[in-house]
Protein backbone atom coordinates (compact mmCIF):
# COMPACT_ATOMS: atom_id res chain seq x y z
CA UNK A 1 0.00 0.00 0.00
CA UNK A 2 1.66 3.42 -0.98
CA UNK A 3 1.90 5.77 2.16
CA UNK A 4 1.48 9.75 0.84
CA UNK A 5 3.05 12.29 3.10
CA UNK A 6 2.33 15.69 2.58
CA UNK A 7 3.59 17.52 5.82
CA UNK A 8 6.92 18.47 3.60
CA UNK A 9 4.19 20.56 0.75
CA UNK A 10 3.61 23.10 3.87
CA UNK A 11 6.90 23.82 5.57
CA UNK A 12 7.76 26.95 3.17
CA UNK A 13 4.54 28.34 3.47
CA UNK A 14 4.15 31.13 6.83
CA UNK A 15 0.23 31.06 7.46
CA UNK A 16 0.69 33.77 10.45
CA UNK A 17 0.29 37.06 10.07
CA UNK A 18 3.30 39.38 11.58
CA UNK A 19 2.33 42.18 13.20
CA UNK A 20 4.50 44.60 11.02
CA UNK A 21 2.11 43.54 7.57
CA UNK A 22 -0.75 45.16 9.04
CA UNK A 23 -1.88 46.95 6.07
CA UNK A 24 -5.31 47.47 7.39
CA UNK A 25 -4.79 50.46 10.16
CA UNK A 26 -6.78 50.41 13.43
CA UNK A 27 -9.20 53.05 12.35
CA UNK A 28 -10.09 51.92 9.04
CA UNK A 29 -10.69 48.35 11.05
CA UNK A 30 -12.97 49.70 13.09
CA UNK A 31 -15.00 51.24 10.41
CA UNK A 32 -15.05 48.14 8.35
CA UNK A 33 -16.38 46.40 11.43
CA UNK A 34 -18.94 48.88 11.77
CA UNK A 35 -20.31 48.65 8.70
CA UNK A 36 -20.09 44.73 8.62
CA UNK A 37 -22.01 45.11 11.89
CA UNK A 38 -24.68 47.23 10.62
CA UNK A 39 -24.66 45.08 7.46
CA UNK A 40 -26.01 42.18 10.41
CA UNK A 41 -28.36 44.49 12.18
CA UNK A 42 -30.10 45.50 8.51
CA UNK A 43 -30.01 41.42 7.48
CA UNK A 44 -32.06 40.55 10.26
CA UNK A 45 -34.24 42.94 10.57
CA UNK A 46 -35.15 42.15 7.00
CA UNK A 47 -35.27 38.49 7.94
CA UNK A 48 -37.57 39.49 11.08
CA UNK A 49 -39.88 41.28 8.87
CA UNK A 50 -40.00 38.66 6.30
CA UNK A 51 -41.12 36.16 8.86
CA UNK A 52 -43.52 38.85 10.75
CA UNK A 53 -45.11 38.80 6.70
CA UNK A 54 -45.05 35.45 6.13
CA UNK A 55 -47.06 35.29 9.45
CA UNK A 56 -49.59 37.86 8.57
CA UNK A 57 -50.67 36.01 5.49
CA UNK A 58 -51.11 32.86 6.54
CA UNK A 59 -53.53 33.89 8.98
CA UNK A 60 -55.90 34.09 5.95
CA UNK A 61 -58.56 31.44 5.01
CA UNK A 62 -57.68 31.46 1.37
CA UNK A 63 -53.76 30.77 2.08
CA UNK A 64 -53.91 27.27 1.75
CA UNK A 65 -55.47 27.24 -1.54
CA UNK A 66 -53.54 29.70 -3.57
CA UNK A 67 -50.51 28.35 -5.67
CA UNK A 68 -46.98 28.80 -4.72
CA UNK A 69 -46.40 31.63 -7.61
CA UNK A 70 -49.47 33.77 -6.16
CA UNK A 71 -48.17 33.52 -2.36
CA UNK A 72 -44.68 34.39 -3.45
CA UNK A 73 -46.12 37.39 -4.84
CA UNK A 74 -47.95 38.19 -2.36
CA UNK A 75 -45.44 37.97 0.06
CA UNK A 76 -43.50 40.17 -1.82
CA UNK A 77 -45.71 42.73 -2.55
CA UNK A 78 -47.09 42.67 1.51
CA UNK A 79 -42.89 42.63 2.50
CA UNK A 80 -42.03 45.78 0.23
CA UNK A 81 -45.68 47.97 1.55
CA UNK A 82 -44.97 46.35 4.95
CA UNK A 83 -40.49 47.80 4.66
CA UNK A 84 -42.52 50.80 3.18
CA UNK A 85 -44.42 51.45 6.57
CA UNK A 86 -41.38 51.07 7.99
CA UNK A 87 -39.39 53.79 6.71
CA UNK A 88 -41.98 55.87 6.60
CA UNK A 89 -42.30 55.71 10.78
CA UNK A 90 -38.56 56.03 10.95
CA UNK A 91 -38.93 59.50 9.20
Amino acid sequence: MKRFNYEDDYEDENFYLDEDDDDIEDDEYGQLVDVFQLNLVQYELNQNLIAKTIAFLEKSWFWKFKSTEKKLKLIEETYNKFKELSERKEE
